[in-house]
């Protein structure tokens, strides 16, 4: 008879459209193997339906809607939050300790597993138990990044002192978590963060079309011009933000340079008008918008282009680029996690806007050797059942 586990989570493991569900699918996969994985998903009706529709090996799912309930950043001050408000919060925050109480006595958990550190936050009394949270993105990670680029004097010193208010509840948390998993190895350098585990992003969506040929074919790709891509949720601020950047500083003014280039932009998510805006007064731009199987995407492709300069996570279209043969041009803060690529050939990272127009304009297409040389070291590197390994040893 396996152990159990309850598997807490704000966000559904389906569909397999981005980084983070896939990684929730993955991480539930693994443990299944060892456990029998109880799901605790905390959030609308919506993720719920997405679950039900996942093949993941799920053996019980608890839901609570939680439409009601007002998640607080945590240095905001309780006082924000209305009578009415924190009524409500007490007794979905008591429906949801009675509900994990009963299910314990249930099924006897060995450990809750937190997916992300915000249920933990908002529900600390999921800490009674013996708890792994797998940390994703770093307080820091969300917050100081976006504090370095706000101009605004009085936003950014508000933001500052609600990012110094909540550090101290974070830490309190994280040091009260047995086992903290993160995604990068600089993550260790967040306070209560040095033990912890590094399980690193693994391209997962490879994983998923791994019966797809990694290899470019030929046929779909103009070899007289070369082709750049990006792919990512196109709604997602950092990412629509990185590529208006990129066009209006270094695609446009290559385009007047040379017009034997293309950009195609791959992704889920409702792209800002901003953005449109921008595509629709520049040159030599597709867009595919998501496409069903990424590989779509990347034989379409000579060059990832990957122009982020803040957000959270780790970037796993990097390691696809790398599964699928492509290089890979991107802004040195997109690097974080792939310092063992960050020496090859194949790993381009230009930090000033000359730079990547320089780059550019010398690009020598990848050859079919190079590209599975590259290949070849990313499958080494990324091995998904030494993850799956990883993940279960995890937890003594």
């Amino acid at each position: 008879m396996k152990p159990s586990i309850l598997f807490v989570t704000n966000a559904a493991n389906w569909p397999l459209t981005d980084g983070k569900r896939q990684r929730t699918w993955f991480l539930i996969e693994a443990l299944s193997k060892k456990y029998v994985v109880d799901l605790l998903l905390l959030g609308p009706e919506s993720e719920k339906v997405q679950v039900e529709k996942s093949k993941s090996s799920i053996n019980n799912l608890y839901f609570v809607d939680l439409k009601k309930y007002t998640f607080h950043q945590p240095g905001h001050p309780s006082f924000l939050i209305s009578k009415e408000k924190k009524k409500q919060n007490n007794l979905i925050y008591n429906a949801i300790n009675q509900l994990v109480v009963n299910a314990n006595e249930k099924m006897h958990y060995s450990y809750v597993f937190s997916r992300y550190l915000d249920p933990l936050l908002e529900f600390p009394f999921l800490l009674q138990y013996k708890t792994v949270c797998d940390i994703d993105d770093v307080y820091s990670e969300k917050t100081v990044t976006r504090i370095k680029s706000e101009t605004d004097f009085l936003r950014k010193l508000k933001l500052k002192v609600l990012f110094f208010l909540g550090l101290k509840k974070v830490e309190n948390v994280l040091g009260r978590i047995d086992f903290p998993i993160i995604v990068k190895k600089t993550d260790a350098n967040f306070p209560k963060l040095k033990q912890a585990q590094c399980i690193p992003n693994l391209p997962f969506g490879f994983y998923v079309e791994k019966n797809e040929n990694p290899v470019v074919a030929a046929n779909l790709i103009n070899s007289s011009i070369t082709h750049y891509g990006f792919i990512g949720k196109l709604s997602y601020r950092p990412n629509y933000e990185g590529i208006i950047d990129f066009i209006t500083t270094v695609w446009n003014p290559l385009m007047e340079k040379t017009s034997n280039a293309k950009f195609i932009i791959a992704g889920s998510g409702v792209m800002p008008e901003v953005l449109k805006t921008v595509i629709a007064n520049s040159k030599n731009i597709e867009v595919l918008g998501f496409v069903e199987k990424t590989v779509l995407f990347w034989d379409k492709i000579d060059v990832l282009i990957v122009p982020i300069a803040e957000g959270g996570g780790s970037n796993i279209k990097v390691a696809e680029a790398f599964m699928y043969g492509k290089s890979v041009m991107a802004s040195p803060f997109a690097s974080r996690g792939y310092e063992e690529f960050i020496a090859s050939d194949f790993f381009i990272l230009p930090e000033k806007t000359e730079d990547w127009i320089t780059e550019m304009l010398s690009f020598n297409k990848t050859s079919d050797t190079k590209q599975k040389e590259i290949a070849a070291t990313a499958n080494t590197h990324f091995d998904l059942e030494k993850w799956n390994q990883l993940v279960l040893h995890l937890m003594p």
